[in-house]
C-alpha cells in the first residue's frame, strides 16, 4: 500500500511540473551597486524583442534568505528631456515699419529666460527672425543668431514655428524683429529651458517599400512602409531625400493601430517633445512622443503647393530605458520578463523620482536565461553533458521503479 501512495506523489509532482503554465519565460539577475539606495537599472536593448508591448510584464525580484519579494521600480525612458519654467512677460510695445516689424516685452522675474513663444498673424509666414536685450531700453545687445520661422495655415498641413531660443540672460527687456512687415507680434510666452540629450539606439530596417501616387497636381502623396529586424520602442525616425528645392511636408505616421499626427515646414532641422515633422532641403525628423512597440511603420505625406521630392533612404532609433529602484548591496536580485498574461503591477512608486541629468549609481544587469515551461527551462539551460547525465538519472529511476512494481506484483499473486 506505501509502495502505491509513493508512486502516485511521483506521478502527481511530475504530472504537476509539465502541465505548468507558462509564466515569466526570461530572468536576468541584477547586481545592486556598492553604495546608493536609489540607482538606475540599465535595460538592455535586447530585452525589447521579449517583454510586453506596455511593459505589463516586467518584475523585479528580491530574493533573500529563500523568500521573494517584489521591488516597486519606476520605468523611464532616456529620450530627449526638456524643463521648462514660464515666467511673466508683457507685451509693451508692438509697431509695423516699412520692411520690418518689431515687438518689445517686459519680464518681471529674477529668473533667467532663454526662449520665447510668440503669438504671430497671419498664420501663413516665412520670416527672420532676432532678439536683442536691454535693461534700460537705451543700449540694446542681440543674443545669438537670427532664426528662421515658417508657419503654413492650410487646412491639410497646419504648422507654426514659433520658439526663439537665444543664450541666458537676466535682461529686463526684449525685443524681437521679423523681416516682414505685414506680420503682427501679438504677444509671446516667456520660458527658462532646460535640455538634456537623449540616448538612443540605431534600429536596422529589413525592407522599406515606397509608393509616391502622383495625380494631376503632381503633389503626392507619398508613402512609405517599412519593416524592423525586430521589435523595438520606436522614438524617432529621420527621412532623407535627393537635394532640391525646399519642400513641406504633412501627413501621419502609424505603428500598431497608432496614429500620430506630424506637419512640417522649415529648412533647418528642430526636434519637439511634441511629434511633429520638420522638412529641410534633404532632411525630415519625425518624433513619436513615448514612442510604440512594433515590427511595421507606415507613413503617408502630402506636400504643399510642390512636387513630391525624391526619396533617399529612412533611420529608425529606439529610445534607451532604465528602471530606478531602491537596491541593498549584497542583496540578490532577479529581472523577469515574458509573461504574455501579466497586468501591470500595483506599487507605490514614492521616493523614485529623479531630475533629468542627476547622477544615480548604476545597477549590473547580467545576462539573459531561459525559464519557459517551468522545469523546462532549466533543463534547457543545461549543456549537452549535464542533459545526457540527467536523462541517465531518470531512466535509472525509471528502471528501479520498473523493478520495484514488478517484485510487488509478484508478492500479491504469492
Amino acid at each position: 500500500m506505501k509502495g502505491l501512495l509513493f508512486i502516485g506523489i511521483l506521478l502527481g509532482l511530475a504530472t504537476a511540473a509539465v502541465s505548468q503554465p507558462a509564466a515569466y519565460r526570461w530572468v536576468r539577475e541584477v547586481e545592486a551597486a556598492d553604495s546608493g539606495s536609489l540607482q538606475r537599472i540599465p535595460l538592455p536593448p535586447e530585452l525589447y524583442r521579449r517583454v510586453r508591448n506596455d511593459w505589463a510584464d516586467l518584475r523585479l525580484i528580491q530574493v533573500q534568505n529563500g523568500d521573494t519579494a517584489e521591488v516597486p521600480y519606476r520605468l523611464r525612458s532616456l529620450g530627449d528631456a526638456v524643463s521648462l519654467r514660464e515666467l511673466p512677460v508683457r507685451l509693451i510695445r508692438s509697431e509695423n515699419l516699412t520692411r520690418e516689424s518689431f515687438a518689445t516685452f517686459r519680464l518681471d522675474a529674477s529668473w533667467p529666460v532663454n526662449r520665447l513663444d510668440l503669438d504671430l498673424d497671419p498664420a501663413q509666414y516665412d520670416v527672420r527672425a532676432s532678439v536683442q536685450a536691454s535693461r534700460n531700453r537705451i543700449r540694446w545687445h542681440a543674443l545669438g543668431d537670427t532664426a528662421r520661422l515658417q508657419g503654413i495655415g492650410q487646412v491639410s498641413a497646419q504648422y507654426q514655428q514659433v520658439t526663439l531660443h537665444f543664450p541666458d540672460t537676466a535682461a529686463t527687456f526684449l525685443r524681437v524683429r521679423l523681416d516682414d512687415p505685414r506680420i503682427r507680434i501679438r504677444g509671446a510666452k516667456a520660458y527658462f529651458e532646460e535640455r538634456w540629450p537623449g540616448t538612443y539606439q540605431a534600429l536596422g530596417v529589413d525592407d522599406v517599400d515606397v509608393d509616391v501616387s502622383v495625380p494631376d497636381d503632381s503633389l503626392g502623396p507619398l508613402r512609405v512602409r517599412l519593416t524592423l529586424d525586430h521589435r523595438a520602442p520606436v522614438h524617432k525616425l529621420r527621412f532623407s531625400f535627393r537635394p532640391g528645392l525646399p519642400f513641406v511636408l504633412g501627413g501621419d505616421v502609424r505603428c500598431l493601430g497608432q496614429s500620430v499626427r506630424t506637419h512640417g515646414g522649415s529648412r533647418d532641422i528642430w526636434e519637439y517633445e511634441s511629434p511633429v515633422l520638420i522638412s529641410s532641403l534633404d532632411t525630415a525628423a519625425v518624433l513619436l512622443g513615448d514612442g510604440c512597440f512594433t515590427y511595421v511603420i507606415e507613413a503617408e505625406f502630402r506636400t504643399q503647393g510642390m512636387q513630391v521630392p525624391d526619396f533617399e533612404g529612412i533611420q529608425v532609433f529606439a529610445a534607451a530605458h532604465e528602471l530606478l529602484a531602491r537596491l541593498e548591496p549584497g542583496t540578490q536580485y532577479l529581472l523577469l520578463y515574458g509573461d504574455p498574461e501579466a497586468s501591470k503591477p500595483r506599487m507605490d512608486r514614492t521616493g523614485l523620482d529623479a531630475a533629468p541629468g542627476e547622477r544615480l549609481p548604476s545597477a549590473t544587469v547580467g545576462s539573459e536565461h531561459s525559464l519557459a515551461g517551468g522545469l523546462q527551462g532549466v533543463y534547457d539551460e543545461l549543456d549537452v553533458y549535464a542533459r545526457a547525465g540527467l536523462l541517465l538519472v531518470a531512466v535509472l529511476i525509471l528502471l528501479m521503479l520498473l523493478v520495484w512494481l514488478l517484485r510487488w506484483i509478484r508478492r500479491r499473486r504469492v
